[in-house]
């Protein structure tokens, strides 16, 4: 039960983490290689991770990342809404 509570919670920090410094290129940034375009997703090569992953944004801002880290030798699924609007409460 603790190793897996523990994996949840660092998987989710290191997830926090990410989508915190990241903006809407993060998702695919300029130093990521495209390789190839297909329906309306992206497929790039990401050197920095030594991995592939597929990206594809929506007029309503939102942003999907699914990829593979070599280096971790792990899959992940990034997904974030971007907003120039403020948010109503």
């Amino acid at each position: 039960m603790y190793k897996r509570t523990f994996f949840l919670m660092r998987s989710i920090f290191v997830l926090l983490a990410w989508l915190a410094l990241a903006g809407s290129q993060a998702f695919a940034e300029d130093d990521t290689i495209l390789w190839d375009k297909v329906g309306g997703w992206q497929i790039r090569i990401d050197p920095s991770i030594a991995g592939c992953f597929m990206f594809g944004s929506w007029t309503q801002g939102e942003l999907v990342r699914i990829g593979v880290n070599n280096e971790l030798k792990k899959g992940y699924l990034l997904d974030a809404v971007m907003s120039s609007a403020p948010s109503e409460r």
